[in-house]
């Protein structure tokens, strides 16, 4: 049972000590949460084995259909454990402790109640409070994971732009290109005024023999 206990942190196992009703004293060490635990688990295991009411009492306390042929599966061992472990505790506890635990959990006390249907109020509230908190944790995952997921997806989205974009600029740096570096220099010269090309011109007038 001590190796069982031990498999949860320790936080894990204070959280245990609060559901069962164990009071933790300032000066016990985690190995001494662990015998305790594992001290109270006994106890009621024993009780589990002696008591052949402990199922029905447990699925009456928790207001769950009785075990038949035509219900489901019987509830599981470890959860009728939790709840003789928890009411083992709690009998334990004077009135002003169980009044203490009742304005804990926010719980109002009628008159005909006698000391075992307040236990199993408190019993009832301790396990309503860890169904909400499953329930918190769980969606917290899911609210993790989907963050997770959308991040992926973005850095998805990105990557593609980044290859079109990468496709774009192989396509524009393959087009052809004209090279001119090689091209003779040629000078236009048709806007240039006309010249006149002396050489071919007509041949000068000999005046020489003039009279």
């Amino acid at each position: 049972m001590i190796a069982a206990v031990s498999e949860n942190s320790e936080l894990g196992q204070r959280h245990i000590c609060e559901g069962l009703g164990i009071i933790i004293s300032p000066e016990w060490n985690q190995a001494r949460i662990r015998e305790e635990i594992a001290r109270l688990y006994e106890t009621a295991y024993r009780e589990l084995m002696n008591n052949n009411d402990a199922v029905a009492e447990y699925e009456e306390a928790m207001e769950l259909p009785a075990n038949s042929i035509e219900s489901e599966e019987p509830p599981n061992e470890v959860k009728v454990l939790f709840f003789l472990a928890s009411r083992y505790m709690y009998r334990q506890r004077s009135g002003a402790g169980l009044k203490a635990l009742c304005e804990k959990y926010c719980i109002e006390v009628h008159q005909t109640w006698d000391a075992e249907r307040i236990i199993i109020e408190i019993i009832r509230a301790v396990d309503w409070q860890r169904q909400i908190g499953m329930a918190r944790i769980a969606a917290c995952k899911a609210s993790v994971a989907a963050s997770i997921a959308a991040i992926g997806a973005m850095d998805d989205e990105t990557a593609l732009i980044r290859a079109k974009m990468a496709e774009m600029a192989k396509a524009k740096a393959g087009q052809t290109v004209i090279d001119l570096t090689n091209i003779r220099t040629m000078i236009d010269l048709t806007d240039s005024p006309p010249r006149i090309d002396a050489l071919h011109g007509q041949a000068p007038i000999d005046l020489t023999d003039s009279p």
